[in-house]
């Protein structure tokens, strides 16, 4: 019997690892879970800051442009000289015309740009101070058709930043002056 025993406790060297076996068929998918308890409607939220568009649309009545000198709009009280320092201008004239079948058409034209008469037009803002109002100025700079050009209307907006900052300019790299 103790030959047994010893007989059964030895073992040889183990075999190489036998072949992958091929993947096994995948099962059913499950069953879906059940949806789980609406939760409480959460509190309301704090009222927002109103917002501002920082645009004013300041309209002027019908006016001719004769080229010779600069057509001046004077800008309301509120235009302030830090409201110009901190805004943009944007400046539109209106002019309607007949088409070929003889329904009128209405453009406003940007400025600086070109009218429907081919004039070329630029603007510019004096700030005003003290007692003087600011002020938009529109110049005729090339005349295709001279003489008195009117305006049906003129619209000017004005857009007012919010937050001015001032931009810094990056050092230069000398470098490139360096590897001539």
């Amino acid at each position: 019997m103790a030959g047994l025993v010893i007989i059964g406790s030895c073992r040889g060297p183990e075999g190489p690892e036998g072949p992958k076996g091929d993947p096994g068929t995948p099962g059913a998918p499950g069953t879906p879970g059940t949806p789980g308890a609406k939760g409480d409607k959460g509190d309301k939220g704090d009222k927002g800051q109103d917002g501002s568009s920082n645009v004013q649309q300041i309209n002027f009545p019908a006016q001719g442009h004769d080229g010779t000198k600069d057509m001046v709009l004077k800008m309301p009280a509120s235009i302030t000289r830090e409201i110009v320092e901190k805004s943009l201008f944007y400046v539109y004239v209106k002019q309607s015309f007949q088409d070929e079948n003889g329904q009128e058409q209405t453009y406003w034209f940007g400025v600086p740009g070109e009218t429907q008469r081919g004039n070329q037009y630029v603007q510019f803002v004096v700030a005003g101070g003290g007692q003087t109002a600011s002020a938009v100025f529109i110049r005729r700079t090339a005349t295709f058709v001279a003489g008195v050009e009117p305006f049906e209307a003129i619209r000017v907006l004005v857009v007012t930043a919010n937050t001015v900052s001032n931009g810094r300019q990056a050092a230069p790299d000398l470098r490139e002056f360096l590897n001539d």
